[in-house]
């Protein structure tokens, strides 16, 4: 396996869905041979995080300074501003061989160099080019590594490289005076890419991390809830993950939560009120139907719900995920959307909602 490929896997292991991670993306232009678009790109949202990666040659006679100036500052940087070209000119084809990928030329493109060389001890983290608009991050394969362990969740990954580019390597080390809130003011000295990956988890969430005392435990519930479901749907581009996807870290607690309290009433066969989350006009709603209770029953509680909170929201989309309890004390889920706009009851539920959630 190369570093590539490690780099790659160790992106899909945990963090990101494969369905939006491409080693094989090719550009062509006015018909001409066909170039690599980058080593690595990362389909997010509203961003794209494309990676360059450089391994050292075991043939490499150069000493380490200069091989980082100019596989990383030169080579790296020039193919950083090439990703960007190519994205950014509309006439060309870009592409995958293997996979479905229709370029957005309207997402945030974010730049990240990755090398590998252990001689290497001390590197500029970030770079600029006068050929783009945004700094470029750089990482070590170990500090890229420590990088995706802390952060863990897509999201706040997205973040947190944004947030890096902030400090210069001159300020390595130095005490940061940081007033989150008017409660609340962090003081560290950053020195490791860990530390600064925490001071960012800390200043994201400190209030809510010290209200909800939220675990690691969960986090990690979480990204195996969100993988499992994707497997399950065939590990297919949808609306539903994606929306998952978007999830930051006190979100991902929360659902986690939920999920086992779901789990713990499915296993109990007791019907409890749903949970629900959004996004935009999506809903998301998690429920349990107990085996002693009638599907007419179940569904016309569930739209009850639905009706009122589309009431009060304006939700357009229902993605509802069923409980249920299963042989040997095992449980199982199963998804189903509606079309809250066109397929839904909406009219003959209403009162009876307003009635159901409003009443003293």
């Amino acid at each position: 396996m190369t570093i590539s490929e490690e780099i790659t896997s160790l992106i899909s292991q945990k963090y990101f869905l494969k369905q939006y991670i491409f080693d094989n993306l090719l550009v062509k232009e006015n018909d001409l041979s066909e170039k690599e678009l980058c080593d690595c790109l990362l389909e997010f949202s509203n961003a794209y995080i494309c990676i360059q990666i450089k391994e050292k040659d075991s043939s490499s006679s150069l000493p380490p300074e200069e091989w980082l100036a100019k596989k990383v500052f030169k080579n790296a940087k020039k193919q950083i501003r090439d990703t960007f070209s190519f994205i950014g000119n509309e006439v060309n084809t870009i592409f995958s061989k293997d996979k479905e990928f229709c370029v957005d030329r309207n997402k945030t493109i974010i730049p990240i160099i990755v090398f590998v060389n252990p001689d290497v001890k001390y590197y500029q983290r970030i770079t600029t080019s006068r050929y783009i608009d945004v700094p470029v991050n750089i990482f070590s394969y170990e500090d890229f590594k420590t990088m995706m362990e802390t952060i863990v969740m897509p999201y706040d990954i997205i973040n947190y490289v944004i947030y890096r580019t902030v400090f210069k390597e001159s300020e390595r080390g130095k005490i940061i005076i940081d007033e989150v809130s008017d409660e609340n003011t962090l003081i560290a000295r950053p020195k490791t890419e860990q530390d600064y990956a925490q001071l960012f988890l800390a200043r994201s969430y400190i209030p809510q991390l010290r209200k909800h005392n939220i675990h690691e435990s969960e986090i990690e519930l979480y990204n195996e809830i969100v993988s499992n479901l994707n497997e399950s749907n065939g590990s297919k581009r949808c609306a539903f993950i994606e929306g998952l996807m978007r999830t930051d870290y006190i979100g991902a607690a929360r659902i986690a939560r939920n999920w086992r309290s779901l789990v713990f009433a499915t296993k109990e066969e007791r019907f409890v009120a749903p949970f629900c989350i959004s996004l935009e006009e999506r809903l998301y709603m998690f429920a349990v139907h107990p085996h002693t209770m009638s599907d007419e029953e179940y569904n016309y509680r569930i739209n009850l719900c639905a009706a009122y909170k589309k009431y009060k929201e304006g939700y357009k989309i229902l993605h509802l995920l069923t409980f249920q309890k299963e042989a040997s004390d095992q449980y199982s889920v199963s998804l189903a959307d509606a079309d809250l706009e066109e397929e839904f009851p909406y009219e003959s539920l209403i009162a009876d909602a307003i009635k159901l959630f409003e009443e003293d």
